[in-house]
């Protein structure tokens, strides 16, 4: 379909949704048109992912309803990389391509048939079938598939010799961009991104936003990036947690201004309501006992009861801190490599590392991507061998390591709050505190795991690791874990 013939492909209307008690999402509106690109802001847990999931058919609303034009294509990019695994990059995201790849295939096989085939009517039939089968193909703009997919991977930070890669071998965030690239390839009418920017370096993320930027469909974006929504947003949409929302025009930036003009208005409107109430209550409170201004009284009383109050819009939602028992104690050396070295194929991402880590200390590991950092944490964890030197764990270090692929060992059936408990190392921390700090307040923590998106999905596994036994802790890619303050600090 082509979506510039459209004026609009996709609306909601009075769409409500809640998980348990929580009401996530109430009588949203929204209507989306090609061109029309919309970044989606608010904090964990306030229905982006569901408002996403929602939109792609993959749930349903408590209330409200979600229409689609017949025949045009959603493409959804979840925080999750399930079904991709097993492959090589370059197949992966052609398989996306699904008919085309297929078609492509089908013409090779009919080029060899014929080829193999003698003059007559079996070949004439041959010919015939090819020529339908081309004008299909090249009509799907099939013809320079695999150079487009071959482009998009590049955009996204793949090398050539990356794109032959099993994707197994590759770290959560690489998978991630597979993903990513899978559904750019397929350019549906409606694109859904879900933190798309979390695993992309600034060069992938600027190829992204262009991209973005330039799409001709309709496009609505989870982020918490603020570059990210400045570069391709032409609306906002805000989420408050509680099921409120707000829609405005504009990039990030402009909403921000618009918003905190709109603050400003409301903290200035209930100043001078609060004064307005406080001078009728001591009024009320002034004359109650006086007969001749009885009537006064019982008006302005009247008077109060009817009152809205204005509300101001919050800044932030309050951070909770988190206190764990401390773990048991390791060793003064926790880790110690000697002269290690790790190479997949014939690219070595590390080569003759040598490192010691003692008690107490934090250590960031930075560098490009494809540097080695992932290897670097499964060689301390001891998720993978190094090919030569030596990686040794210190005396009663137990090391943990989390990346994305952890939430693929949650229990999808059970509560988040059941979850948790199971991993509970210390019988004396209360699990629902910790799922506080994590993102999870109150009955939230009642809703099952396969309700939760992505992102929460990562915070209960992160949550389920602090609490274990471990005393040595190997983090990659944490970016996804907590919403960024890049928006919710404005």
């Amino acid at each position: 379909m082509d979506v510039a013939t459209l004026q609009r492909v996709l609306a909601a209307h009075r769409l409500t949704r809640a998980h348990g008690a929580h009401v996530v999402l109430r009588d949203l509106d929204l209507q989306l048109s090609p061109g029309m690109r919309v970044g989606v802001i608010g904090p964990n847990g306030s229905g982006k992912t569901t408002l996403l999931e929602l939109l792609a058919g993959e749930d349903e609303p408590d209330g409200g309803a979600v229409t689609r034009v017949a025949g045009i294509s959603i493409g959804y990019a979840r925080q999750d990389i399930t079904g991709i695994r097993g492959q090589a990059v370059l197949d992966a995201v052609l398989d996306a391509a699904g008919d085309v790849v297929e078609a492509e295939r089908d013409l090779r096989t009919l080029e060899q048939r014929i080829a193999d085939s003698d003059p007559g009517n079996e070949q004439t039939h041959l010919l015939a079938r090819y020529g339908v089968l081309q004008d299909r193909f090249a009509n799907a703009a099939g013809y320079g598939i695999e150079a487009q997919a071959r482009k998009v991977l590049a955009g996204l930070g793949f090398t050539e010799p990356q794109m032959t890669v099993d994707i197994t071998t590759l770290s959560g965030g690489w998978m991630m961009r597979v993903a990513l690239a899978r559904l750019l390839l397929r350019m549906p009418d409606v694109l859904l991104l879900d933190e798309p920017t979390n695993h992309l370096d600034f060069v992938a993320g600027d190829w992204l936003a262009r991209f973005v930027a330039g799409y001709r469909g309709a496009v609505m974006a989870v982020s918490h990036d603020r570059w990210f929504l400045d570069q391709i947003a032409t609306h906002i949409l805000e989420l408050d947690g509680a099921g409120g929302h707000r829609f405005g025009v504009g990039d990030y930036s402009t909403w921000i201004v618009e918003r905190d003009e709109e603050r400003a208005r409301a903290a200035a409107a209930a100043a001078v309501q609060a004064k307005q109430i406080a001078d009728t209550e001591t009024f009320v409170e002034r004359f109650r006992a006086k007969a001749t201004k009885a009537r006064q009284v019982q008006s302005r009383v009247k008077a109060l009861e009817r009152v809205e109050r204005i509300e101001v819009p919050t800044l932030r939602a309050a951070r909770v801190r988190l206190s764990l028992p401390a773990p048991p104690r390791s060793g003064r050396d926790v880790v110690t490599l000697e002269a290690v070295t790790k190479a997949y194929g014939d690219v070595c991402v590390l080569d003759g590392v040598d490192l010691v880590v003692e008690r107490g200390q934090t250590v960031a590991v930075l560098g490009p991507n494809g540097a080695g950092k992932s290897t670097l944490l499964r060689l301390i964890a001891g998720v993978e061998p190094p090919d030569r030197g030596t990686c040794r764990l210190g005396h009663n270090v137990t090391p943990a390591y989390f990346a994305q692929h952890h939430t693929d060992t949650l229990n999808l059936d059970r509560t988040v709050l059941a979850e948790l408990d199971d991993a509970l190392h210390d019988r004396a921390t209360n699990p629902r505190s910790v799922l506080g700090a994590f993102g999870f307040p109150g009955d939230t923590v009642d809703k099952l795991v396969g309700q939760c998106s992505g992102g929460e999905r990562t915070r209960l596994a992160l949550a389920k690791l602090v609490v274990g036994p471990a005393n040595l802790l190997c983090l990659d890619d944490l970016a996804q874990v907590r919403a960024r303050q890049t928006v919710e600090d404005q």
